[in-house]
């Protein structure tokens, strides 16, 4: 071995345990992204901006929210009940629709595996 080979290669060796004790050269960010916990009901298909969906679920209050030209859906904020019921009425207050739905809840981390927040989440999409 010639002595520059020699020199590189104790070099590369001295420097190991330096690196080693730093876990990793790329040095992880989290985002500030934030979550919610609860169930995100969503209804697809033709609604007209006059309806409103009523939601029920053991253990909260039954609510109402009206449908909007950017949507139609509701939200059940820091709870996580294991059935909804989810009803669309027309403008005149009759039911077009009635739902059951049993949320499927799953962990949450949008700024990454490594990052907080985490949150509990499920997803009811209810067709009218």
């Amino acid at each position: 071995m010639t002595p520059n080979r020699h020199r590189r290669l104790w070099t590369v060796l001295a420097v190991l345990p330096l690196l080693s004790g730093c876990g990793t050269l790329v040095e992880r960010s989290c985002t500030l992204i934030g979550c919610s916990d609860g169930v995100f009901i969503s209804v697809a298909g033709t609604v007209q901006a006059s309806w409103t969906v009523r939601v029920s679920a053991p253990g909260i209050e039954t609510f109402e929210t009206a449908c909007t030209a950017f949507g139609c859906g509701a939200t059940i904020e820091d709870a996580f009940p294991e059935t909804v019921t989810v009803t669309i009425l027309d403008a005149e207050g009759e039911v077009v629709v009635e739902a059951n739905g049993t949320p499927s809840y799953r962990t949450v981390r949008p700024n990454g595996p490594d990052c907080e927040p985490e949150c509990r989440q499920a997803f009811v999409e209810v067709s009218a």
